[in-house]
């Protein structure tokens, strides 16, 4: 950041917050400002007293009291004996001297009263983050919650360290600064000031001073139902519009959501006029961040440190039998989340070989139908095509229960998703779900994961550790949900009970947002553009930007997983694995665009658009625009067929690894 960019305070703010803050701090640094503010009094009166006497107005013999030797030039002399002494007044003085006396111990009376009272009331004005203060190109976050405190230890401990952080929150103020005491030093504290107030108010907002933030942050308030809490942020969002002039520059505005289905709705739809010209608009969800960081491995090291991806130690190759297996016990937030990024990143290079290789996503849940009901109902293109089951644990083994595949699809190019869905009702203490897992982790063939994602923690845990022994042995790593920490699960690690070393924690809310992995999605986000790609512009014009963008990031969060397929040890693609893996990004890209809630064509839809001839593009965007129909939603080989141009594509999406 240039240095003219930096955040600053005006003069006046900047002197108004030293003294609060050092009024505050009590001590010796309460100390000194009635000091320093002493001293300036007493040099205001003296240099009255000089200016009086310069002009002959007043002889300085007639200010020295009787009975006292003081030289009569000596000002200063004169006047700190009358101001700091006890003014003389048990002596006989001359002239004009009582009257330096008087207005010098009434000025002291009142000065005590006035300025005891202002020092208190500044000290709790900044205390109680009443305040106001005059700052610019700031990061202004608004809200403040148990991830508050650990993303602004990030800020200040990285880019943003010589930017000033104006927070605003209804949460209490001291509260919220001894969070952020806990865990910055006094030096990264004085670039922070709290402001106490509303955030989706319009009064709140104003004294944020939007308009000259250089980069905004909406955390949003803890509040009864995450529902309400993202209705309070998108107020927050659209308020912000009205203090920003327009024809600004567009700010860089992230916004966390709590519930999934609020963020991926903000995933493909761009906002408003208003916002859209003010905003580059960045959604977030905690529990999307979390999936990111486990399942995203970023390292070719066959034994990275940390979490491991979904193949494991090491990839999966075109020739290879292997398949990934991800059990999710518990439909919650969490798992959903982490099954949808399992959905994006499980797509391997020898599915083309193998086809009864795909990764296969399961729920183990007492309420599993809910939750398959409400997948079904926000993905319906996805589920249309992939396999699918639902079993109820019972007496019988759960693997005999039958599969519903996909049907009709034969203009698609038939059965050719590489993916599938399992819903197990029950949960993991009952016999035969420990039966299944059990056999799953034996199968040679299976990367298997299993992730506990209970709310509760204590529930969670002992799920985790009570998983039968195949799992707990041969499976990929066992990740357990930890909400409010994970230092048991740490400690279990360390012990000397060998079967809980591949137990690991996740999803601590202290530790929710992650600012370096937000800044490589912002990052990733444009560095896969369609058109550097080398692409037509009309063939994604129908696209919204934020479809576009997210569509960028998952591309970029797959680059690791084409090259361990691809057996690369130094970030480059072997020679000969260019077809195979430009098929398998259209694998993947299919998966995407189903999970952003786009659906294939029907039969008399694909017709109609293969018949429109020379305006083929504009039927094919107006499909995508209007009813969130994708033609190139179909297999690798039906892909050349019905829309050969954009075979390329995919190569070029390779290429640019």
């Amino acid at each position: 950041m240039k240095r003219q960019d930096r955040s600053r305070l005006g003069a006046w703010s900047a002197f108004k917050l030293w003294i609060q803050r050092s009024l505050a701090a009590g001590g010796w640094s309460q100390l000194m400002v009635p000091i320093i503010l002493a001293l300036v009094i007493w040099l205001l009166l003296t240099g009255l007293l000089a200016f009086l006497v310069r002009i002959g107005s007043v002889s300085p013999e007639n200010l020295i009291p009787l009975k006292h030797s003081l030289d009569g030039e000596n000002i200063w002399g004169i006047s700190f004996f009358h101001l700091f002494s006890n003014g003389g007044q048990d002596l006989m003085v001359q002239g004009p001297g009582w009257l330096y006396v008087m207005v010098s111990n009434v000025l002291v009376a009142l000065l005590t009263a006035v300025f005891t009272n202002f020092f208190d009331k500044a000290a709790i004005n900044y205390l109680e983050g009443l305040s106001d203060y005059r700052v610019r190109n700031h990061v202004a976050i608004l809200g403040f919650d148990s991830t508050s405190a650990d993303l602004v230890r990030q800020m200040v401990s990285g880019a943003y360290g010589d930017d000033i952080l104006l927070i605003l929150t209804t949460y209490d103020i001291p509260d919220a600064r001894a969070a952020l005491e806990a865990v910055l030093s006094k030096k990264q504290m004085r670039k922070i000031i709290l402001l106490k107030g509303d955030p989706s108010t319009p009064g709140g907002l104003a004294r944020m001073q939007v308009a000259d933030a250089r980069e905004i942050h909406i955390i949003g308030d803890e509040a009864p139902s995450d529902a309400l809490r993202d209705v309070h942020t998108m107020e927050c969002l659209a308020g912000f519009a009205d203090l920003i002039p327009a024809g600004s520059r567009r700010k860089p505005c992230y916004v966390m959501l709590e519930q999934r289905a609020a963020f991926a709705a903000l995933q493909t739809s761009d906002l408003g006029g208003r916002l859209r010209d003010r905003f580059d608009f960045f959604p977030l969800n905690r529990y999307e961040m979390w999936a990111h960081r486990i399942l995203i491995c970023r390292s070719l090291d066959p034994d990275p440190a940390g979490f491991l991806p979904l193949e494991g130690t090491s990839g999966i190759g075109p020739d290879s039998p292997d398949y990934v297996h991800l059990v999710i016990e518990g439909m919650t937030p969490m798992g959903i989340a982490l099954a949808l990024e399992a959905a994006h990143l499980g797509h391997f290079p020898n599915f083309f070989s193998h086809r009864n290789c795909r990764t296969r996503i399961s729920f183990i849940d007492k309420n599993v139908q809910a939750g398959k009901r409400r997948m079904e109902a926000d993905f319906p293109g996805m589920f249309t095509l992939a396999h699918r089951r639902f079993v109820a644990a019972g007496d019988q083994p759960l693997d005999d229960a039958p599969w519903t595949l996909p049907s009709g699809t034969e203009h698609l190019g038939g059965d050719f998703l590489d993916f599938e869905w399992e819903f197990i009702q029950g949960d993991s203490s009952h016999p035969a779900v420990r039966q299944y897992l059990a056999k799953a982790a034996s199968n040679p063939c299976a990367r298997l994961t299993a992730a506990v994602c209970l709310e509760d923690a204590g529930e969670a845990l002992a799920s985790a550790t009570g998983l039968p022994r195949e799992v707990l042995d041969r499976a990929v790593q066992v990740l357990v949900y930890q909400r409010e920490g994970g230092s048991v699960v740490e400690a279990l690690q360390t012990s000397q009970e060998v079967r809980f070393r591949k137990i690991k924690a996740f999803g601590m809310a202290f530790r929710s947002f992650d600012l370096d992995l937000v800044n490589e999605l912002v990052g990733t986000a444009g560095a896969f553009r369609k058109d550097s790609a080398g692409t037509a512009e009309e063939a994604v014009a129908s696209k919204s930007e934020a479809a576009r963008m997210w569509s960028n990031i998952y591309n970029a969060s797959h680059i690791w997983t084409k090259l361990r397929s691809a057996g690369s040890v130094d970030g480059t693609i072997p020679d000969g694995m260019m077809d195979i893996l430009a098929m398998t990004e259209h694998n993947r890209w299919n998966a995407e665009q189903l999970l952003l809630r786009f659906r294939p064509l029907t039969s008399g839809e694909q017709k109609a658009v293969l018949d429109a001839g020379e305006g083929f593009l504009a039927a094919k965007g107006r499909l995508k625009r209007e009813q969130m129909a994708h033609l190139d939603i179909c297999s690798w080989e039906r892909l050349a067929e019905v829309d050969p141009e954009v075979v390329q594509y995919d190569y070029n999406f390779v290429e640019q690894i």
